[in-house]
């Protein structure tokens, strides 16, 4: 795989080490650990990550659980959205195989999943992949488009909202507001309206 491995410019942001090995197997990127949220107690790492993201851009990949959710609105404080892409696995229940318990929340975090869905993943947040033409959308998805497909402020957009992230591989407690910016990066307009077809 070292060969064949995916070239992306954008520094991509992961957890841990064994996230950073699994991820080095798929992609030949800058890859920089946080270390769970003991980030959160390291300023000068937090402002050496913002002056590189303000370079080359990054790409948040973390657990789709609470404390991968708290590490992504650390770096949306402290960083300007332009220079942030979101890329999101999805919840799958297990175990990876160094590990003797499942997490606490019993999801498999970025070390455990399978090669396709990450790339899907990084694709889907709008990587910058340098031997392939970037895909982008004219059409954009605002609050006002999900209310109109009654994806929010109805009586069953809850229900409608997570059939609909469960159709995009999205973690299920993703926000409103991250879903939009997620469904605005690269070409998830088409993702987002053939999605809406099919729960509908």
């Amino acid at each position: 795989m070292k060969n064949s491995r995916l070239k992306i410019s954008e520094i991509i942001i992961v957890e841990g080490k064994f996230d950073k090995l699994r991820l080095n197997e798929i992609v030949d990127a800058v890859i920089i650990t946080t270390n769970g949220f003991r980030i959160a107690g390291q300023p000068d790492k937090l402002e050496q990550m913002k002056q590189l993201a303000e370079l080359n851009g990054i790409i948040l990949l973390t657990d789709s659980d609470a404390a991968g959710f708290a590490i992504r609105s650390l770096f949306c404080k402290i960083i300007p959205q332009k220079y942030i892409k979101h890329a999101y696995i999805p919840v799958v229940h297990g175990k990876e195989t160094r590990k003797k318990m499942p997490s606490k929340a019993g999801y498999l975090g970025v070390e455990g999943i399978d090669e396709q869905i990450l790339i899907n993943a990084l694709k889907k947040a709008g990587a910058t992949f340098l031997d392939q033409k970037p895909q982008v959308s004219t059409e954009k998805i605002t609050s006002l488009t999900l209310f109109a497909d009654g994806l929010i402020g109805k009586p069953c957009s809850k229900i409608k909202r997570q059939k609909l992230l469960f159709s995009l591989n999205l973690p299920p407690n993703i926000s409103t507001k991250n879903l939009i910016r997620f469904l605005n990066t690269a070409n998830n307009f088409k993702l987002y309206k053939a999605a809406l077809q099919n729960i509908n």
